[in-house]
């Protein structure tokens, strides 16, 4: 291809965060949308709803703390869903 001649068009895409910001009921519209099937479907949400954090503050633990949305962090699936829930947005591209 000749830089000079070739016209065309990029998009960069900042991720930061991008884990944090994923909303469940989008991510589960999107895991149903490809094919996953109720039972796993099911099996994820399970993981999710109800879960919690704590947070040491001055050296003391925090109440638990719910978790309302974002995908979790080291959980070998989340790099799946991480693709599945931005694939929309690739399609749209």
């Amino acid at each position: 291809m000749d830089p000079e001649t070739y016209k065309g068009h990029s998009i960069l895409l900042d991720q930061e965060k991008a884990y944090d910001r994923v909303g469940w009921e989008f991510m589960y519209r999107c895991l149903r949308t490809f094919g996953i099937g109720p039972w796993f479907l099911h099996f994820i949400q399970k993981i999710y709803i109800g879960a919690t954090t704590r947070v040491v503050v001055n050296k003391e633990l925090t109440n638990p703390i719910q978790i309302k949305n974002g995908l979790r962090q080291g959980d070998p699936l989340s790099p799946l869903q991480y693709n599945l829930v931005i694939e929309p947005l690739l399609l749209a591209i």
